[in-house]
């Protein structure tokens, strides 16, 4: 059974996005299309360690005696620097060439970083988290009518388990609706209360007309 489950799992292609590759391209020549899809753990820990190796050889390749920074140490150039490798490391192995998912889109982390241009690797590294919101299980987007829909069925069901399949912003999405509804939920049964006395008062009015003068 344990086997059937894996097998089931590994079956399943793992989805991925096409996106036109973000540079202007002379008129009549179409920009070329790449596919994204998302990295697996064990990729996303081979690009932290690629991009941290490539950090660490770049600060002592200016200079050998530099010391790297230490824990509490001001460090945005490293901090940068490690950012804009980890992007690339990532977005070597996530664009696929879309002919052949199993092929690259690119020959070589060492090739983007020479040829890309910042504007270049921040579209396609929003491209990526858009694919993740998109294709994956957690629940990145909602409309209002969305997130009404699904307070209801929370409620009805009771379980808590949906909530694991939502990003940090969606819960607060929800929270605030939930908030609103409870706000309005106070606010209607205040009105409520108050008319059983307007009613009261009205009617102890009638029943002592003497009162009125």
């Amino acid at each position: 059974m344990s086997d059937d489950l894996w097998g089931r799992i590994t079956a399943v292609p793992r989805p991925h996005k096409l996106v036109d590759f973000p540079r202007r391209f002379p008129a009549g020549i179409d920009a070329p299309r790449i596919a994204i899809q998302v990295l697996t753990q064990e990729e996303q820990m081979v690009c932290a360690a690629a991009a941290e190796d490539f950090t660490r050889k770049s600060f002592l390749s200016r200079d050998k005696s530099v010391q790297l920074p230490r824990d509490g140490e001001a460090h945005q150039g490293y901090d940068d620097l490690y950012r804009n490798a980890a992007a690339i490391e990532i977005l070597f192995r996530a664009c696929r060439n879309p002919e052949d998912l199993k092929k690259p889109a690119f020959p070589s982390p060492a090739l983007m970083r020479a040829e890309f241009t910042n504007d270049e690797t921040g579209v396609l590294m929003s491209h990526y988290h858009s694919t993740q919101s998109e294709l994956g299980p957690i629940v990145a987007r909602m409309t209002k009518e969305e997130v009404d829909a699904f307070v209801d069925r929370l409620v009805a069901s009771g379980d808590r388990f949906p909530l694991d399949l939502l990003s940090p912003e969606v819960l607060k999405s929800l929270l605030t609706s939930m908030a609103s509804r409870l706000r309005s939920l106070q606010t209607d049964s205040s009105s409520d209360g108050s008319q059983p006395d307007d009613a009261s008062t009205s009617a102890s009015t009638e029943s002592h007309p003497a009162a009125e003068s």
